[in-house]
């Protein structure tokens, strides 16, 4: 029972995490090539980079999309090393 407390727990945490809106802050001195790879990496996800133009735009900020994808690829490489066991096409 405990174990299926903390991964539904684990599971909401990374759902959050992956849907939380961007602040001005945030968008105007985020590294986006380490956003980029632990969105890859860590939650395995796809790019989001569309998603987070969107909510800094309301800040007048265009984040650097060429660095989010090649954070986004060497990360989402790594997931799939380490989690599908494999390599990926990037």
């Amino acid at each position: 029972m405990r174990a299926a407390t903390t991964s539904l727990l684990a599971a909401a945490v990374l759902l959050t995490a992956a849907c939380t809106t961007m602040t001005e802050h945030e968008c105007r001195t985020t590294d986006w090539q380490a956003l980029g790879q632990l969105d890859g990496g860590a939650y395995g996800m796809r790019p989001r980079i569309d998603l987070l133009a969107e909510q800094c735009r309301a800040w007048n900020v265009t984040p650097a999309e060429a660095e989010y994808m090649a954070g986004w690829a060497h990360g989402y490489a790594e997931f799939q090393r380490r989690v599908v066991g494999s390599e990926c096409c990037y």
